[in-house]
């Protein structure tokens, strides 16, 4: 799948992949293309297959990501602290997870519209865990 993905010709199309697990299936998250369609049911039987329709491509969300990524000074100075960063190619966002949602949600996503779309959650810095002893 991974080397399918990463083909010149489908980059624009690919968004993501997720298991089901219950379900046994594979949910592949793209933007709609026949020919993508064609190829990954080449690999992956139809009764474990999910195409899903997504507005945004991987490369269209990492772009987003970048772009917030380079803002964290800016945010930072107007006191918006950002917890997490990260693409959710199902919701078609970059997810933006921020430890008070009522300082910077709306100013995050006035800021970003129309050009990178934003999902701001409640989300806790991650606590870093210590190494194992080895």
């Amino acid at each position: 799948m991974r080397a399918l993905t990463e083909r010149p010709e489908y980059r624009a199309v690919y968004a993501g992949t997720e298991t089901d697990i219950p379900g046994n299936r594979l949910l592949v998250h793209r933007k709609p293309s026949e020919a993508f369609d064609a190829a990954v049911r080449t690999l992956v039987p139809a009764e474990r297959l999910w195409l899903r329709d997504v507005p945004y491509s991987a490369v269209d969300l990492e772009a987003g990501l970048t772009r917030v990524r380079g803002d964290m000074t800016y945010w930072q100075n107007r006191g918006i602290a950002i917890s997490t960063i990260s693409t959710q190619p199902g919701l078609g966002c970059v997810q933006i997870g921020l430890p008070n949602l009522d300082r910077g949600r709306a100013a995050l996503v006035e800021h970003y519209k129309p050009n990178t779309p934003v999902c701001v959650v409640f989300e806790l810095p991650p606590i870093p865990m210590p190494m194992p002893a080895r």
